[in-house]
């Protein structure tokens, strides 16, 4: 009889522990579904977050460096433009005439002064200070060349040196910008 009851005992034991073990398993693999749903959603979100923080860095560096590019071009304009209206030394051609030649080297570099004038001011919120700083400090040493032309001439004592002065300054700006462009596309670079 004690090995009935014994028997009959170990029996449903081993039904209790069955029944266990196979409700734990369900209860397990709802608990790994749910926290697999709820991490698939986690990633999900964070996915589609980085979608459009790269969207809105691409956009960003590429208006930057579009802004930057077309800045470059007038501030190399301006500095090729500004090295011939007062140079120091001039080949020129039979029959030509030096005022007129001046004229047309000043109306270029105008020009040239103008742009910069025009794209420094509608792109100045796209790129950093510093390089603006020193967009403006470019600006005014070729407005100082632009006064000092109009103002006087080649009569005029020191005329070449002074505009040998401004040149050496409007180069010396120039590869500042460059140098500041460089960092600051550098640092927009992803690693």
């Amino acid at each position: 009889m004690a090995l009935v009851i014994l028997g009959s005992l170990g029996g449903g034991a081993f039904i209790v522990v069955g029944l266990s073990s196979w409700l734990g398993k369900v209860w397990a693999n709802r608990i790994l579904e749910a926290d697999r749903r709820r991490y698939n959603e986690q990633l999900e979100r964070i996915r589609g977050d980085l979608e459009k923080t790269t969207h809105v860095y691409r956009v960003q560096f590429e208006t930057e460096f579009k802004t930057l590019s077309e800045i470059w071009k007038t501030v190399a304009a301006v500095r090729s433009t500004m090295g011939r209206v007062r140079p120091i030394a001039r080949i020129a051609n039979p029959g030509e005439d030096e005022a007129s030649r001046l004229r047309e080297d000043f109306k270029d570099f105008s020009a040239a002064f103008n742009e910069l004038v025009k794209a420094v001011d509608y792109s100045s919120p796209f790129y950093p200070e510093t390089i603006l700083d020193e967009l403006h400090n470019a600006i005014q040493i070729a407005r100082r060349e632009k006064m000092d032309v109009q103002l006087t001439g080649p009569k005029d004592t020191g005329w070449y040196e002074a505009g040998e002065r401004n040149y050496r300054d409007i180069v010396a700006s120039a590869e500042c910008v460059s140098k500041l462009i460089r960092a600051r596309l550098e640092s927009l670079r992803v690693s």
